[in-house]
Order: C-alpha cells, then structure tokens, then sequence
C-alpha cells in the first residue's frame, strides 16, 4: 500500500502530463504482461473470423450500439463515404452489477458476444479483463483527484456504476495503391469520456499531438497503458486538462 505522500508525487507528475498533453503510460497496474498479450491475441482472433460471422454482431442490429463496426463506421467528421477510415472495431460495454438500478450507465449489460462454438473462450476472457480494466479506472481517477488538489475519493460516486466499454480497434494491411494520400487508419480525434486506458501491439503507429501543436510518437512499451485524457475531463476541469 502506498502512503499518501507517494501517491501526491504521482499526481503531480500525472498534473503536468495532462496540462501539456494528456497522454502519459502507466506500468505496475496489476494487469499481467501475460494477460495483455492474450488480450491482443483474442483480437486477431475476433477478426480473423469470417465477416459472416462478425456481421451477426454487428452494431446495427444492437440497440445499445454495442458490437462489431464495419470499415466506413462511425465517423465524426463525416467523410466516411467518400474516404473512409480503414479499420473494423468491436465494441464490448461492461456487466451491469448486481445492485445497480436499471439505466445508473450507458450502454450497460448491452454487449454481444461470438457464439460459444464460433470462438470459444473469447467472452469469459474478455469480461474477466474488463472487469480489470473498470477496477483500473477507478484507481486512476483517484489519482486524477490528487492531482487537482481535490479529495482522493472526489471522483468514487461517479464511478460507482461507471460507464465502461472495451473497444477492439483492428487495421488490416493498408494497400498503398487502393488507399487514398488523403485516408487513414484512424481519423485524428479526441475521446469523448473520462479516461482512455490504451492496450497498444507491438507495431506502433500511434501519435498523440502536444499542447504546441507538434504530433509526436507514443510507441508501445511492453506491460503499459497508454491513458489518454476525453473530453468530458477536459470540461470537467475547464481545459486546464487536455
């Protein structure tokens, strides 16, 4: 157990990442490195499947908007017909607790899952890991408090029946003749939430742009998370936090 004096000198480390940038790592969260790269693994797998398959999920037919995305979906800048973005994501939002009142968060006990006989293993495992992941995210908010100089514990109500959703962002091999000068990956945005606790591959790719306007490399380091700050902190905090 940390003191509290040690968990102020991360909050305030944490204080100056999220003024200049809002991206920073976290390592020793609790999340085997072993466990990260089943994580990574279950993905490839998921998409690997037949789009037959991937399409009985898909995030239309799923009120609660949960579910597999096609290339071309959600895009908010609305260029996705004419230029779209080159990858396929699945989206999986957390269980609902036992005591939590009906509608307490969006999208909650709405997620869609493989059939057990298409790809065995991949449910249990994956909300096993966002069970993790929510846990996690309480623990970071904490820190986020400290490093606004606000009660350790400012935060615990709000995240007492969280919104949580793990999202599968998948790119296949960009051809470079098909593709677009003009097209991405993924299109540059902002996330719309609190916290983003970012699993990376090895392959790297992703940037993430500074407070002086420069994009910069946030390469993957083996065992972390990448977090990056959402808008709704950003309001929260009226921009000191970016």
């Amino acid at each position: 157990e940390s003191s509290l004096a040690e968990r102020q000198r991360v909050a305030k480390e944490i204080r100056d990442v999220c003024i200049n940038i809002g991206f920073f790592y976290i390592s020793g969260h609790g999340v085997p490195e072993s466990e990260l790269e089943e994580v990574i693994d279950w993905g490839h797998r998921f998409f690997g499947l037949p789009l037959s398959e991937k399409m009985k999920l898909h995030q239309s037919l799923n009120k609660g908007k949960q579910g597999f995305v096609s290339v071309g979906g959600i895009d908010p800048y609305g260029k996705s017909v004419v230029e779209p973005d080159i990858k396929e994501r699945f989206a999986m939002s957390r269980d609902s607790l036992p005591d939590e009142p009906p509608g307490a968060s969006f999208n909650t006990g709405e997620a869609v899952w493989p059939a057990a006989d298409v790809l065995p293993g991949f449910e249990v495992a994956l909300k096993a890991h966002l069970l993790k992941r929510c846990n996690l995210a309480r623990r970071l908010v904490r820190a986020i408090a400290l490093s606004l100089d606000l009660p350790e514990d400012f935060f615990d109500a709000m995240y007492r029946y969280m919104g949580g959703t793990l999202m599968y962002n998948y790119y296949p091999p960009a051809d470079s003749v098909v593709m677009k000068e003009t097209q991405w990956n993924f299109s540059p945005h902002t996330d719309y939430g609190v916290v983003t606790l970012l699993l990376q591959d090895s392959l790297g790719g992703l940037q993430a742009r500074n407070a002086d306007e420069e994009w910069i490399d946030v390469p993957p380091l083996p065992g972390t998370f990448a977090v990056n700050l959402g808008d709704t902190l950003q309001m929260w905090t009226n921009d000191l936090y970016v």
